[in-house]
Parts: structure tokens; C-alpha cells; sequence
């Protein structure tokens, strides 16, 4: 439904490109590990592969034996909201490049 009366043309809004902001950027990673932290309760044998955040969005690979269903999709979002209610601390972290190959590995359970 748009406010234009008939003969007006709709107002233009011009959306921020994630490159144009950093506070875009950062919600959208945030999302997408809420998302990820969704899957991952619902759908335990789901695998996280990649997630970032992208020019119009974000989206994550998961590595599961059958794809999501609309329903999965609907029962995804409803548990993202629950973890957003949660008020969970967010904690940036930077690490080195080492540090963070150690914390995967041990993640992973992979040795050496």
C-alpha cells in the first residue's frame, strides 16, 4: 500500500549498501550468527559452514542430510526472536590468525 496519491510517484528510499556502513554490517553479522545459533538448537546434526554478511544481507551454508522446509524456515525465525529476547551480551573479540586456528581446531575436534 503505498501514500502516493494517484498521480504522485511513490517517495524514493535508498537503502545503505552493508560497503556504506559499518553499523549495517555489524547487525548483519550479528543476525547471522543468531541464526546460526538457531539452527543449531533446532537442527542439531545441521553443520555450520560459512555465514557472512553481504552487499544486501547475509546468509549462511548448512550442511544438513535434508533441506529446509518452509516450516524449518518459520520455526528458524520464531527461535531467532527467543535468542534476541534472551538480551545476550555481544562481545567483539579480534584475534590472530593463530589463535583463531587453534579455537576452530579445538571446536572441531581436530588435533594438530
Amino acid at each position: 500500500m503505498s501514500n502516493a496519491l494517484p498521480n504522485e510517484q511513490p517517495e524514493k528510499i535508498d537503502l545503505p549498501r552493508t560497503s556504506e556502513s559499518e553499523s549495517l554490517k555489524k547487525i548483519r553479522h550479528t543476525t547471522s550468527h543468531v541464526m546460526a545459533m538457531a539452527v543449531q538448537k533446532l537442527f542439531p546434526e545441521a553443520q555450520v559452514t560459512i555465514g557472512p554478511w553481504i552487499e544486501n544481507g547475509f546468509y549462511y551454508d548448512f550442511d544438513k542430510p535434508e533441506p529446509f522446509t518452509d516450516q524449518d524456515l518459520k520455526a528458524i525465525k520464531k527461535e531467532m526472536v527467543k535468542i534476541l529476547k534472551r538480551k545476550l551480551p555481544l562481545i567483539r573479540e579480534e584475534v590472530s590468525r593463530r589463535k583463531h586456528n587453534a579455537a576452530f581446531r579445538k571446536s572441531m575436534n581436530l588435533t594438530s
